[in-house]
């Protein structure tokens, strides 16, 4: 099933590294950022950064019941789900 706003034609570009550190392992994992969309991104960072646990669940509600935005991949819903994680922090 194909979302709203997605191109099968569009190119996805993600990171994921594999690593042993200390006496575990570590993943790291990222997007690719355009640099146009810098400013943007850090500003919705910023804004629920600040939030409580409280908030921010509130905040992940109210963004599960809203429809995609055209040019999103999806509900805006990642860096709220990182910043849920305690290990995030």
């Amino acid at each position: 099933m194909q979302q709203q706003g997605i191109n099968d034609r569009e190119l996805r570009i993600g990171v994921l590294v594999i690593g042993h550190e200390n006496k575990g392992f570590c993943v790291y994992c990222g997007n690719r950022v355009y640099n146009k969309d810098v400013d943007s991104l850090k500003e919705k960072i910023e804004m629920i950064r600040i939030l409580d646990k409280n908030e921010l669940k509130a905040l992940y509600k109210e963004k599960r019941k809203q429809s995609v935005e055209a040019q999103s991949k999806g509900a805006g819903l990642g860096l709220i789900e990182m910043l849920e994680n305690p290990v995030s922090r």
